[in-house]
């Protein structure tokens, strides 16, 4: 990434920043680490490199452009952008924090817009590509198919790479026997061949060989939203969540634009992009459907916990489905707790279909109104009066950069390890009863 395309995600959009406007006086000789934490990278361009930053007496998040310098009219160039910087107080230009000359390097301290910088430079290892379904191709030709990486209902993920560049990808290979199952296939390969977002999944290739689908996908390895948060590593903040769900949001808000509803949106189908990181993925296009205004699109599939009343009723759907199920992935993710869940599917429809639900738990007692109120405006059961993703990322709790605490959920931690563990065990259980049912003998003392 440029230093001048983080430079420019760094100015605030709506508010001030994170601290009152500065009158900055460059200082000399003085080492800019004894007051200042330096974080890791964020990006790097022709002059310099600038990295996340925290100041050590206030705990403030900010950005440090550090910029090396040999010559006197390179030094002359940095002195006076500075000098222009310190004078430019408005909300719409990035704030100068601080600013150091020493052992002939610049650092400029500079607002921090941590809700764009913590999960900016998402783009794919490669460029979005406009895929073409290949009909009776041996894809092993072109691609070697490494381990497996995982498996679900109806295909196995394996790791895989590409002979020709060397690019490392993943395959999904979906076997086939009925026309109905291939048909569903070629129309989420056609869906996600014209999805072309950094929020979303980018497709590489696809091939329908010897009655199996196999689909070459951008390769994601930081495992499951919710694995992640709750990694002994991450530190679990309103922030944080905030910065999931405008990343969620903005991949909806793109799905949406292309007349698209994706019908499955659970904690499940969120990626985050890396082990360490807060950069997120939207996956799973298999439920999907193109919206067409002159017919009536009703479907009765999806996970009852995130499935929205209008789902359950066989009612007609509309883009604001998937606004509701954003809600209670935003309520799991704020308080470890899901508000419709029941002792079965049955009981959690029928919660869904009350939409009664409640903030009056320990959970929320550290989150603040603003994120409330965000998911009160999703959970709406008359999904006309439901935020439309456009609308959530204008919303106060995820447009205003100082609008969530940071301070850490413990609480919420704690009860989102229980959830997590609830979810795996439930999936092994059926996983050995749909093995079982296979007729597969099942060694209880290796489960």
């Amino acid at each position: 990434m440029d230093v001048a395309r983080v430079w420019s995600l760094c100015k605030p959009r709506y508010l001030a920043p994170s601290f009152p406007f500065r009158e900055v006086q460059l200082k000399l000789d003085v080492d800019p680490k004894q007051q200042f934490e330096i974080l890791p990278e964020l990006g790097r361009g022709t002059f310099g490199t600038v990295f996340h930053c925290r100041e050590k007496a206030t705990g403030l998040e900010l950005a440090a452009k550090i910029i090396p310098y040999k010559k006197k009219k390179d030094r002359g160039d940095m002195v006076r952008e500075i000098d222009i910087m310190s004078c430019l107080h408005h909300p719409r230009l990035i704030q100068l924090y601080d600013a150091f000359d020493y052992e002939n390097k610049f650092y400029v301290i500079l607002e921090l817009d941590v809700p764009r910088l913590y999960y900016e430079n998402l783009a794919p290892s490669f460029p979005f590509r406009e895929v073409q379904l290949k009909l009776d191709v041996d894809p092993k030709q072109q691609f070697e198919i490494l381990p497996e990486l995982g498996r679900g209902t109806f295909g196995t993920v394996f790791h895989c790479r590409e002979k020709a560049t060397g690019l490392e990808l993943a395959a999904k290979i979906i076997p086939y026997k009925k026309k109905k199952d291939r048909g569903d296939m070629v129309r989420e390969i056609d869906i996600m061949s014209c999805l072309h977002h950094p929020r979303l999944i980018q497709l590489y290739d696809a091939f329908d060989y010897e009655n199996k689908f196999y689909v070459i996908l951008e390769l994601i390895q930081g495992g499951e939203l919710f694995e992640r948060v709750i990694d002994d590593d991450f530190v679990l903040t309103e922030k944080a969540c905030a910065v999931f769900m405008r990343q969620i949001c903005e991949g909806m808000e793109y799905i949406h634009s292309r007349s698209i509803i994706h019908l499955d949106m659970k904690p499940e189908n969120i990626l985050c992009l890396t082990k360490t990181g807060n950069r997120i993925k939207i996956i799973d296009f298999g439920f999907a459907r193109r919206y067409d205004p002159g017919k009536k699109l009703q479907v009765m599939f999806g996970t009852a916990e995130f499935a929205a009343p209008e789902v359950l009723n066989f009612d007609e759907i509309y883009f604001y489905t998937d606004m509701w199920s954003l809600g209670v992935i935003c309520y799991v993710l704020l308080s470890g707790l899901s508000p419709f869940v029941g002792s079965d599917d049955q009981a959690t429809m029928t919660n869904v279909l009350q939409g009664a639900y409640t903030f009056d738990y320990k959970s929320f007692d550290a989150v603040s109104d603003s994120a409330k109120d965000f998911v009160r405006k999703l959970l709406v059961r008359d999904g006309e009066r439901r935020l439309t993703a456009r609308k959530a990322l204008r919303h106060p709790w995820l447009a205003e950069t100082t609008a969530q605490s940071t301070t850490e959920l413990s609480v919420t931690k704690t009860k989102l390890k229980r959830y997590v563990i609830k979810k795996r065990w439930i999936k092994a259980v059926n996983t050995i009863i749909a093995l079982r049912r296979m007729g597969a003998r099942i060694d209880y003392d290796l489960v």
